[in-house]
């Protein structure tokens, strides 16, 4: 691959002059829908090069002209699988779009929910030599991220800085002109499957129209969904669309991960078409106006007609109760939260300061879906639908058409991607390092990853254990029998004063250590802080600081997370989350005074996930916990 974003840099070129001439069509390509938005720039308005970093950033009104929808065919998981339906589709859309506007388009930026997404975090750095930052500088940085090496299966979708470190200063958006001796970058890239792309390229060139984007469909809910503060603290999207449920978690206003759960509101309608023995379209209709997840007393009461045109009365005058089409739309719903939970967990969500999910997407408007999916997924949530966006037609205001309305914002305001840059060939990484290959780009299935953690547990077996902190020289007290003499030594004389309980959760606390990607004074004091706070003890005192001295020491790097630092492994949530997990039972174990020997093997399955199916996986991680 001579340059990874040749595409992406000739679709810029063919998108600014779009721009230049006033009007683009965005095209947003489902499973279930097409629709179609045309789009006037004011380009009076429009500034470019005025606040942000690279050649697209800035500002741009809009005006919609025209709108169109149209049931999708040929496209199933997001995906192309019958090019000729398709292309028939949206040549369909196209042409409402096009009367409605009462003008012609030639180029459309498309967004796509498959191809199976994945994320990479690339990290770049480079000296400058005390000097101020240049916009030579951040393009040497940015040239410095190195690429992982997925070869000619993948296409590159995104590759956006998502911050910039100054000598240890961290979380800038914007370097430059500051005075520094180091400077870093961070990089989220997003790739899919070239096949998928190729084929989408394909299907819009045969249309007559010149492709001038193509996005993920997960970033463009994230975009008209989140609302500002859930993008800057930090929030996950779930567009639950028909073919596929896409995920993407937004932090500091940047996309830091995507996803795709191969499920969507048509397995539900599919249930429903076999369970009632009717057509997919009156499925579909009976799961629009009476579907729900909790049945109540009265729905037992309430008949829904299923009709049919067979000529038989007995078949066509059928009836079935809300609380059967409950039963029937409630287990398919659980199963597709499930796969949400999973792809959360395996991607750290956990880690984010704010941990907000929003439901949007056609199939989040199920009643009680949004009870349901925080019962499920364990966090806030919401169900959304696009914001920010005035002047939109009312039939495109609805939670199915986030993906539409994040493309508007997108053509408004393009976010900086690494081919605003003219930068130098971007490097290939693939290193060997301890007799093991680390190839970054080919981590994507579950075989492989089961092969990589194997590698990694491996080495930390045979490594030399570190050696743990011992509080205050004490050799036979686990932390827990310290702390309780803290307190009891402390409290004794209330006897209303539950020490127990303040230590058990603080056992809590140590458990939840995290290493990787926060630092120790945030991640243990301010749920210290809260534990303390629960049972009505002051924090402003020596006993305070006294427990927190001694949790600290025990927030220490045990071997399998220096195995993993030291491989220069680029960041993968779902490593970061199941080394962490196993190491915190190491840590925990310590702290309470138990014998390794004696862990539940029940907390090395939760650690593991679903990779704990794995036998001789299962048994690696064991082992190396009883290495201590």
């Amino acid at each position: 691959m001579i340059d990874l974003y040749q595409s992406q840099r000739a679709m810029r070129q063919m998108r600014m002059a779009a721009l230049q001439k006033g009007v683009i069509a965005i095209l947003d390509v489902g499973s279930t829908k097409i629709a179609c938005l045309v789009l006037r720039f004011d380009n009076s308005d429009r500034e470019r090069n005025s606040d942000g970093i690279g050649s697209l950033a800035g500002q741009s009104g809009f005006q919609i002209l025209g709108a169109a929808t149209t049931q999708s065919r040929g496209v199933s998981f997001g995906e192309i699988d019958a090019m000729r339906e398709t292309e028939r589709a949206i040549r369909k859309v196209l042409q409402s779009a096009q009367k409605m506007a009462n003008t012609p388009v030639y180029q459309v930026i498309v967004s796509m929910a498959g191809g199976n997404p994945k994320s990479y975090g690339l990290v770049g750095s480079v000296g400058i030599g005390g000097g101020q930052v240049s916009e030579e500088d951040v393009v040497r940085v940015l040239s410095d991220c190195n690429a992982p090496n997925f070869k000619e299966a993948r296409e590159v979708l995104h590759a956006q800085p998502t911050h910039f470190t100054l000598d240890g200063k961290s979380g800038l958006s914007d370097p430059r002109g500051q005075v520094g001796q180091k400077l870093s970058a961070d990089v989220h890239l997003v790739t899919v499957n070239a096949l998928a792309v190729q084929n989408l390229m394909r299907c819009i060139e045969r249309c007559g129209l010149e492709l001038a984007g193509v996005v993920s469909s997960a970033y463009m809910s994230g975009l008209s969904s989140l609302i500002e503060d859930e993008q800057e603290l930090g929030a996950a999207c779930v567009d639950m669309g028909g073919g596929t449920t896409s995920l993407s978690f937004f932090l500091k206003k940047k996309m830091i991960y995507a996803d795709t759960v191969r499920m969507g509101g048509d397995k539900i309608t599919k249930d429903i078409s076999s369970a009632l023995q009717i057509t997919s379209t009156r499925a579909e209709r009976i799961k629009t106006f009476y579907g729900g997840v909790h049945a109540t007393n009265t729905d037992d009461h309430e008949h829904i007609k299923i009709g049919g045109d067979t000529g038989e009365y007995d078949c066509d005058s059928r009836s079935v109760s809300r609380t059967e089409l409950i039963c029937i739309i409630k287990p398919r719903i659980e199963e597709i939260l499930e796969n949400v939970r999973t792809a959360l967990d395996g991607a750290g969500f956990d880690h984010l300061p704010n941990q907000q999910i929003v439901l949007t997407g056609g199939g989040s408007q199920i009643p009680g879906l949004d009870a349901l999916a925080s019962h499920i997924l364990g966090k806030q949530v919401r169900l959304g639908r696009p914001l920010r966006v005035h002047g939109l037609p009312q039939a495109t205001t609805g939670a199915g058409f986030s993906a539409a309305v994040g493309l508007c914002l997108m053509a408004a305001n393009p976010k900086v991607e690494l081919w605003d840059f003219d930068l130098v060939t971007p490097k290939i990484k693939s290193k060997k390092r301890a007799g093991i290959l680390i190839d970054y780009g080919n981590l994507s299935n579950e075989t492989e990853r089961v092969a990589y953690l194997k590698s990694l547990l491996e080495i930390a077996i045979k490594a030399p254990a570190p050696k743990l902190h011992t509080p205050n020289g004490i050799k036979k007290r686990s932390g827990k029998q310290v702390l309780k003499r803290i307190f009891k030594k402390a409290y004794g004389a209330d006897p209303t004063f539950q020490f127990d309980c303040l230590v058990d959760d603080l056992v809590k606390v140590v458990r939840s250590m995290r290493l990787l990607t926060q630092s120790a004074h945030r991640n243990v004091k301010f749920p210290l802080r809260k534990a303390f706070r629960k049972h009505s003890v002051d924090i402003d005192t020596e006993v305070f600081e006294h427990a927190y001295d001694l949790i600290l020491r025990y927030h220490v790097k045990c071997k399998l997370t220096e195995v993993f630092v030291e491989t220069h492994t680029i960041s993968k949530p779902w490593v970061d989350r199941i080394v962490e997990e196993i190491d915190a039972i190491v840590r925990t174990a310590h702290f309470e005074g138990l014998q390794l020997t004696d862990i539940d093997e029940c907390l090395i399955k939760k650690a593991l996930g679903s990779l704990h199916k794995d036998h001789e996986l299962s048994e690696s991680a064991y082992k190396y916990v009883n290495t201590y």
